[in-house]
């Protein structure tokens, strides 16, 4: 598979408490470097269908990855998949 669901060993729930965590800090910094995106996030709802995941990460290539981090587009965004 593409996706992951991330936690810590200091939070292993996968709910909206992860955003609090170091982890999610870093991952937000620097997870576009490793290919990664963020899936799910909480002000692309209208274009995911999806609730806020911040646990939940896609790889997606770092060229893509790196362009939607600059862009603040959602993977459909990304894709040209919305109306």
């Amino acid at each position: 598979g593409l996706a992951l669901d991330i936690v810590s060993p200091s939070y292993t729930r996968r709910d909206k408490g992860f955003a609090k965590t170091d982890a999610f800090k870093w991952l937000s910094l620097n997870a576009q470097d490793y290919g990664f995106t963020m899936r799910y996030r909480a002000d692309k709802q209208p274009y995911t269908g999806v609730i806020y995941e911040p646990w939940h990460w896609r790889f997606v290539g770092v060229e893509a990855a790196r362009a939607m981090k600059q862009s603040g587009e959602s993977f459909e965004e990304h894709l040209g998949e919305t109306d």
